[in-house]
């Protein structure tokens, strides 16, 4: 049955059909042919899965169409919560930003790549590849490694981030309304009434003429109030140039064959894209098309400068054309979704997206790399770029402000309750010009004086100061442990720079301690000699009265020399509490006496009970016995660590317990021999 089916479907190409291990079914195309001979419906992403995995593995079994569909509804449930809890984390972190200083300026230095003779990009084979940690912070700094960059001075400000007042230019709800603001004091506003009005700003008057003539309904503006200009694309395939002072229709411009959908104005050229995925550069003096380049799906934004010409497509590719001679310099592919908007200087180009990421790449060379990502919920409808910093409308109704060499957020404005999509925005001087399918506003920013002296665009927190400082106090310590630690010229260096075999002991910490000890050496007779043991224990006891002073018993410390600047040695019968500390003192090492006597008394009492125990046969004492004998060892050990301290080993602390022992009775025999 199954050879039967596989020749009715012979015909079918080798691709599109894949036979498994399980005899009674086979995939062709999107459908799931059984022994049966039926025809079942499959998912065709089921189906590439089931292909991939068979790919994998030859010998994997493809089961039945219920165990697809569990796995591809947990993929799609992962995703979603992927993407909720994104969206959770950009709220979050809009919700209590730092306060950005609004009137912060400053020229900084940023990383731009190194061309070759050929304008390639050049690779720095030197340099160790790192691979960056899944906390590390992007920025354009590490954009640009392992490649050869030169460095170039521009200037930054904080725009649009300070306090400003809210103009509403019109409260016609209206989802086809197109705007466009270049400065100045004229608003071009378009719909699907085939006709263009001029708004005064801010004073929100409509002024004359009213611009009408085009055969369908006017898909995209340009107002060039300097020039005064006005530029209009329909979808009756024309472009038309108006003069906005008389209303007259300048040139007509025809040759694409889609619906025209953006334009962009450049001294006496400008470029238009259009559904057919044709970009044309034209010129306005003579009419005619300068060059023609070519997209594979809709073109649905573009710009040009005096050198190039970029432009985005449906299908999410971005193309650098050179606008003289119209060549393709590098397509840059990223975007998982349409190319909505893009901006660019002669540096750097921002591209935003509906996949919600607006991403910036260099316009140098034939560099594809993206440099540095912005995430945003939602698709991307407008973005600007200035000043190194990227203005964007996102789909929920908010426009960001961020800084495009450390990719932070440094504004977050609402333009409404509703949550309506920002469908484009228009900036210029201290104007941002915003478009909704409810209302048009205007957002009429504060007056600044830029402040080029300020160390950051945002406020340091407090927290992040002190991080700092004892960061720098901990780098800072090892260094200064050395430098005091190290031996001065002359004392335990030799010649060549290395260190002597003769001891050199630190700096006493406590001079006043090793006086003592070092003025009864001195009341002997010169001539007396010394032996190597009364040697040795000099040696060691000096040792521990010259060692530093911990840190937790600073206080101590202090304590005792202000008690002997305030109670000298001389005046003691003045100083009565001086004589109830010692007495307290004497007490307290008897007490200690006490505890440690009982604290190994006890140990010995049990593995006596364990002995008894053990010889009269009673097995369920002996468990409890041997608990009790390893507990209060455990309880014996840990107090002997805790008193001789915890770097030192039990065999170490009683050799050197018994060597001092044995130096002092030497020494006491050699005295009275010497007496």
């Amino acid at each position: 049955m199954v050879e039967e089916v596989q020749r009715r479907f012979s015909l079918v190409t080798s691709d599109a059909m894949l036979a498994t291990n399980d005899p009674r079914m086979v995939i062709v195309g999107h459908r799931l042919i059984v022994a049966d001979s039926k025809m079942v419906p499959v998912d065709p992403t089921l189906a590439a899965v089931r292909v991939m995995l068979v790919m994998i593995d030859p010998h994997m079994v493809v089961v039945d169409g219920s165990h697809w569909a569990f796995l591809a509804g947990e993929v799609k449930r992962e995703r979603e919560c992927r993407m909720s809890v994104q969206k959770d984390f950009l709220y979050l972190k809009e919700l209590c930003p730092r306060k950005t200083i609004s009137n912060y300026a400053k020229r900084v230095t940023v990383q731009i790549p190194q061309l070759n003779e050929e304008g390639d990009v050049s690779e720095d084979k030197d340099t160790n590849q790192k691979q960056k940690s899944k906390t590390e912070e992007v920025t354009l700094h590490a954009a640009y490694q392992n490649l050869k960059t030169d460095t170039i001075k521009l200037e930054e400000r904080n725009v649009f981030c300070g306090t400003y007042n809210t103009h509403v230019l019109m409260e016609q709800s209206d989802e086809r309304r197109i705007i466009h603001y270049s400065g100045g004091n004229l608003v071009a506003v378009a719909s699907a009434n085939k006709r263009v009005k001029l708004l005064g700003v801010p004073g929100v008057k409509e002024v004359p003429p009213l611009l009408y003539g085009q055969a369908g309904s006017i898909r995209a503006l340009y107002l060039s109030e300097e020039k005064g200009l006005l530029l209009t694309a329909s979808s009756d395939l024309s472009i038309r140039c108006w003069n906005i002072h008389s209303g007259a229709c300048l040139k007509i411009f025809n040759g694409h064959y889609g619906t025209i959908t953006c334009l962009d104005l450049h001294n006496k050229q400008f470029v238009s894209g259009a559904g057919d995925g044709m970009v044309k550069v034209w010129s306005l003096k003579s009419g005619h098309c300068l060059n023609t380049l070519m997209h594979n799906s809709a073109v649905w934004a573009v710009k040009m400068d005096g050198a190039h010409v970029v432009s985005g497509c449906e299908k999410g590719l971005v193309k650098v054309w050179c606008a003289d001679t119209g060549a393709l310099i590098k397509t840059l592919e990223k975007h998982q979704g349409p190319v909505n908007c893009l901006s660019f200087d002669q540096w750097h180009l921002v591209t935003g997206s509906s996949d919600g990421f607006v991403l910036g790449w260099s316009m140098l060379g034939n560099l594809r790399r993206h440099l540095i990502a912005f995430f945003h919920p939602k698709a991307v409808l407008s973005v600007e770029f200035l000043y190194l910093r990227v203005i964007s409308g996102c789909a929920d109704g908010k426009i960001r402000v961020f800084n495009f060499l450390t990719g932070t957020c440094l504004k977050v404005l609402v333009v409404n309750s509703t949550g309506d999509p920002v469908s484009s925005l228009c900036v210029a001087e201290n104007r941002m010009v915003i478009n909704s399918p409810s209302r048009l506003w205007m957002f009429l920013f504060k007056d600044v004086t830029w402040d080029y002296s300020l160390a950051a665009d945002r406020e340091i927190k407090v927290k992040e100061e002190e991080k700092k400082t004892k960061r720098k106090s901990s780098r800072s310590s090892p260094q200064r442990q050395k430098t005091k630690t190290q031996p001065p010229k002359g004392h335990g260096t030799s010649k060549n720079g290395k260190p002597e075999h003769a001891p050199s002991l630190p700096a006493p910490a406590h001079p006043e301690e090793a006086e003592p000890t070092l003025q009864r050496e001195q009341r002997q007779d010169s001539s007396y000699s010394m032996s190597p043991n009364k040697f040795l224990l000099t040696i060691s006891t000096l040792q521990n009265t010259c060692k530093p002073a911990r840190v937790s018993t600073s206080t101590e410390h202090s304590a005792k020399a202000r008690e002997a600047q305030e109670c000298p040695h001389e005046h003691q019968q003045h100083c009565p509490e001086k004589v109830s500390a010692q007495g307290s003192k004497t007490s307290s090492e008897a007490e200690s006496r006490i505890f440690w006597l009982g604290l190994i008394t006890c140990p010995m009492i049990w593995v006596i009970f364990a002995f008894s125990a053990l010889f009269s046969f009673k097995v369920k004492w002996l468990a409890v016995v041997v608990m009790g004998v390893v507990l209060q060892g455990a309880n014996l050990y840990g107090y002997i660590r805790c008193k001789v301290g915890s770097r030192k080993t039990l065999t170490s602390m009683a050799t050197s317990y018994l060597g001092k022992q044995f130096l002092r009775q030497t020494v006491a025999t050699e005295d009275q021999t010497a007496s």
